[in-house]
């Protein structure tokens, strides 16, 4: 009876002799040194270690746990460090918590950890107090918790790649860390038989790599989290990084074959490496990016953001979603296939892949926006586009600059540009073909060396849209660049639309035609496209350079003012002429190296505050080599000039107005005396533009 008393006082207190198995009970905490295999901790219960001086268990022996432990301090228990563990199976009933209180304390797995839910928490001062996973050691597990403190997986003379299976996951808190050390071999974390990568879940937690490592898993970064590198790079091989925090990188990184799934990466510090990359959910990277090689697939409707980064891409974009530039310097320098919007809200995106007599393309994108801000560059030699008009997206410039450089061949189809936007070169050479519409709201600039607007499109039928620039109303595009266009004397061209301006400064050439249907155009250079210039109803031509190959025609309700000159004038019934007095007293007129005709024309006049100085004076308003005309088919308005007399009249093939100071009848008086001198025409005001 004794000895049944001896063993019924040990199994009180906590513990059972060698020849049993060892149980550690509610509210008891016993030393690993204490206890004899196979140990059973239940739930409330603690197994400490204090000091180990060799690997504490076989292959075949077992601890299983439960709980939480005793006040918490978890089921395993440690209080030392050292370099020996736990070589014994270690079973999971249900849930069970691990934890370290110890500076530098560590808590080493050698051998299976298996079962239900595992939470470590590893706290303490004077070291970094860890639990480990070693390189024998092979997790099977329903989930890791990592709740406090660094929790590693050692690769440490490794034989191949070590695969843990956790069938919910790993999380990885606020506070806490995920160490990959010495993984050279690889590390993968996978949910099932089948090879299904598990999911890490970061929820401010830390992703750390102390060697360079090559670790396979999905990454679902919940809320700001980091990646730190101590020593070499980690590689994630497949798997995929999703989550709406931002996955801060301030080490060296490789991601091969990854997805990228509402994924914001942050590097700040190191390399950062991509290839092969899935876009399956709109993702973002931010700070620099050193290589971007592979194929990489942009989904249905997806996009990925480059939020203040800088990168080349010198791989390949597929697939059918978009890109995003916000700042910092993306290039591309593939032929890219990707067929998504492109939007530049910020910083430089460079086309550069120098693509010369060949049909690829730097981007198939379909739409390309440039917000205030922006800017798209094209780099080198036929670097959008190719000579023979391959797919060209749309451009909208919101604000934002379309910039060329280098002997640059570009290939433009419809582009829209809204209040400030820029177009332009820096190199002499430089050159934009427009093949389809310009249309244009407020004020906007083109000032490359050369444009050059094409009447075909990838066929040898017009574009329904080629030459059609459209000004919007209170609008003005300047294009000082030398325009060419391309045509013949009556079709392909520009064709003037919208109720704004179009100032070309530059210098115009080409066959094509120029026709104002709508609004301002103004022309200043000498112009020598030989096509017809057409002024239509409505519209108006404001002419002070020349335009010497061009015959021009005024359509009634048409309006031509200026000082320059044109080949040959006609102005329809109906058209007005607006004749410059200030001009006509320094000299420079309108005027037409060929033939005039003038057909129930209104001829205005712009007021010149120094008109006192032409008294006595012949001025020659309108001159060529014909002039038909009968005075009595035109009418002259004066409401401008207040208070003197001017008498229009005939000389050769010059129109001419007599100055004459005899008399200077009151400006009603005037009107009444050209009322009797031209009868049956009735007076027109002139509607000052």
């Amino acid at each position: 009876m004794k000895y049944v008393g001896l063993i019924l006082l040990l199994w009180i207190g906590g513990v059972l002799p060698s020849w049993a198995q060892t149980e550690v009970k509610s509210g008891k905490t016993l030393d690993f040194s204490e206890a004899t295999f196979d140990i059973t901790v239940e739930s409330g219960g603690t197994l400490k270690q204090s000091s180990l001086s060799a690997n504490y268990g076989t292959v075949n022996d077992t601890v299983t746990i439960s709980g939480t432990g005793v006040n918490g301090v978890g089921a395993l228990y440690s209080t030392c460090n050292t370099s020996y563990g736990i070589q014994a199976k270690v079973e999971v009933k249900d849930s069970a918590t691990v934890g370290i209180n110890a500076g530098g304390g560590r808590l080493r797995f050698f051998g299976e950890v298996t079962g239900g839910i595992l939470t470590t928490s590893a706290t303490g001062t004077g070291g970094i107090p860890l639990v480990n996973f070693g390189v024998t050691s092979k997790a099977n597990l329903t989930q890791l918790n990592i709740a406090k403190g660094v929790t590693t997986f050692t690769g440490t003379n490794a034989t191949g790649v070590q695969t843990h299976t956790f069938t919910n996951g790993v999380t990885v808190a606020n506070g806490a860390t995920l160490e990959l050390f010495e993984a050279e071999k690889g590390i993968t974390f996978v949910k099932n038989d089948t090879g299904d990568l598990a999911t890490v879940t970061f929820s401010g937690g830390v992703l750390k790599n102390s060697s360079t490592s090559n670790f396979t898993a999905d990454l679902n970064i919940a809320s700001d989290s980091t990646y730190e590198n101590a020593y070499g790079k980690l590689t994630l091989q497949g798997g995929s990084i999703s989550g709406a925090g931002t996955f801060k990188v301030t080490g060296d990184l490789d991601f091969s074959g990854t997805t990228l799934a509402e994924a914001t990466i942050n590097q700040t510090n190191g390399t950062f490496n991509l290839a092969n990359i899935n876009v399956s959910e709109n993702s973002t990277l931010s700070g620099n990016i050193n290589s971007f090689t592979g194929t990489n697939t942009l989904a249905t409707g997806k996009t990925l953001t480059f939020q203040n980064a800088n990168s080349t891409i010198s791989g390949q974009l597929t697939g059918e979603g978009g890109l995003i530039v916000n700042g910092g310097t993306v290039t591309l320098s593939s032929a890219n296939t990707y067929t998504g919007e492109t939007v530049v809200q910020g910083g430089k995106l460079i086309f550069g892949k120098s693509i010369v007599g060949t049909t690829e393309q730097t981007s198939m994108t379909s739409k390309i926006t440039v917000n205030s801000g922006g800017i798209l560059q094209f780099s080198t030699t036929n670097a959008f586009g190719t000579r023979n008009g391959c797919y060209v997206p749309d451009i909208e410039l919101n604000g934002g600059t379309l910039h060329g450089l280098a002997n640059l061949y570009a290939n433009i189809g419809n582009i829209t540009l809204n209040n400030g936007a820029t177009v332009t070169s820096e190199n002499n050479n430089g050159s934009y073909y427009f093949y389809s519409a310009i249309n244009a709201s407020g004020n906007a600039s083109i000032s490359a060396p050369q444009i050059a607007v094409r009447q075909y499109y990838n066929s040898n039928t017009p574009n329904e849209d080629h030459g059609k620039i459209t000004v919007d109303q209170d609008g003005v595009l300047t294009i000082s660049s030398n325009v060419f266009l391309e045509g013949n004397a009556t079709t392909g061209g520009i064709f003037k639309f919208g109720k704004g301006t179009l100032d070309i400064s530059g210098r115009v050439t080409g066959d094509g035609v120029l026709t104002v249907n709508e609004g301002t155009v103004a022309l200043s250079n000498v112009n020598t496209y030989s096509g017809a210039t057409t002024v239509e109803s409505g519209a108006e031509l404001k002419l002070t350079g020349t335009i010497n190959n061009s015959a021009l025609t005024v359509r009634g309700g048409g309006t031509l003012l200026g000082t320059g000159s044109a080949k040959s004038l006609e102005l329809q019934k109906g058209a007005s002429l607006v004749l410059d007095l200030e001009s006509a007293a320094k000299g420079s007129i309108l005027s037409v190296t060929g033939a005039i005709t003038l057909d129930e024309t209104l001829i205005s006049f712009e007021a010149y505050e120094d008109y006192m100085s032409l008294f006595g004076k012949n001025v020659t308003l309108l001159s060529g080599d014909s002039l038909t005309a009968a005075l009595e088919n035109l009418t002259f308005d004066f409401s401008n000039i207040g208070g003197n007399i001017w008498i229009p009249q005939l000389t050769g093939n010059a129109l001419v107005l007599s100055m004459d100071t005899a008399a200077v009848p009151e400006p009603a008086s005037w009107l009444l005396l050209l009322g009797l001198l031209f009868l049956g025409i009735s007076q027109r005001k002139r509607v000052r533009r």
